[in-house]
């Protein structure tokens, strides 16, 4: 093990430490070639990977911040690997991986701010546990199962596919597509900062969805809080049946669709404030009361009520029903 006395750099080719003690200084590593971590890496203020070349960690890291400029394996030990910033001295406890990181083993990131460039999952989970901003700027592929669970905010620059997804921070999606083969959950408030295209086995919005873009969601729908309630969405289509709990979706022009069954779990008001068409390919039921509010067509294609009842049904524009 090396422990450190004051700040230090290692500037070579390849660069290998059994571990690192950092006593609460820095480490900086400037390799062309491959740094290896391959002991816990504890107690550093600073661990700075500035080289040209790549870098593999195999063992917990512990600091204030993780400036890391090298293409990146996390590998961990016993199949999970931690790292872990907090602020302090000096530092603003912030995790920073310009380059693309490779999971290795499930990983957990812990800390204030936390920037990711890109991932390649290998099927491995991904938990981000932030108290600020976590960035996901590039591509994040093949993850086993996307987790953020921190008191901070997420903004999604990339494309996403992933097992699953289950966000509990406010959200910006902004990545275009996130595609799961099981189940996505956004429990906190979602934001479109672009047109979204969300696909998985069931999505579910645990509270409000804003953004002057359009969204499809393809899989089973749960829509538990007002959408377009502050800013409009472009357009919705929910390609899958739909739970409507939210009360209020907006949309600006683009119309909602909606192509499968629709339950209402509260009396709900859909307005385009444009001419766009508020289409229903299916059943609609639930003891609601349905507000349809468009200056173009509104399209009732199947039965209503049927399997439940609904309070009452009120439309203002040109309608037809075809079921």
């Amino acid at each position: 093990a090396v422990t450190l006395g004051a700040d230090a750099t290692i500037t070579g080719v390849n660069e290998t430490l059994v571990g690192v003690s950092g006593g609460n200084n820095s480490l900086t590593l400037n390799n062309s070639g491959v740094a290896t971590l391959n002991g816990t890496v504890s107690g550093v203020k600073q661990l700075n990977a500035t080289g040209a070349g790549t870098l593999v960690v195999n063992n917990t890291v512990s600091g204030n911040l993780v400036n890391d400029q090298e293409v990146t394996a996390l590998n961990g030990t016993g199949g999970a690997e931690t790292i872990t910033t907090a602020a302090g001295n000096g530092q603003d406890g912030s995790q920073t991986y310009t380059m693309a990181v490779t999971l290795g083993a499930d990983t957990t990131l812990n800390g204030v701010n936390e920037t990711l460039a890109g991932v390649s999952g290998g099927n491995h989970s991904l938990t981000l546990n932030n108290s600020g901003a976590a960035k996901l700027n590039g591509a994040v592929n093949n993850v086993g199962a996307l987790v953020v669970n921190g008191s901070g905010t997420l903004a999604v620059h990339g494309t996403i596919s992933a097992g699953s997804v289950n966000d509990n921070e406010v959200t910006t999606l902004s990545g275009g597509t996130v595609t799961t083969s099981g189940s996505q959950t956004y429990g906190r408030s979602v934001t479109l900062g672009s047109d979204n295209t969300l696909s998985g086995s069931s999505v579910t919005f645990g509270s409000t969805v804003d953004g002057a873009h359009g969204l499809i969601v393809n899989g089973q729908t749960t829509l538990g809080g007002p959408v377009g309630n502050s800013t409009a969405l472009s357009s919705l289509r929910v390609n899958g049946t739909a739970v409507l709990n939210g009360g209020r979706v907006t949309t600006s022009g683009g119309g909602q669709t909606y192509d499968e069954a629709v339950t209402l779990r509260t009396q709900n008001v859909l307005t385009d404030s444009g001419s766009g068409t508020i289409r229903f390919n299916s059943t609609i039921d639930g003891p609601f009361a349905l507000q349809v509010n468009s200056l173009g067509d509104e399209v009732f294609n199947g039965a209503i009520g049927r399997g439940a009842p609904l309070a009452s049904l009120t439309t203002d524009g040109a309608g037809s029903v075809g079921g």
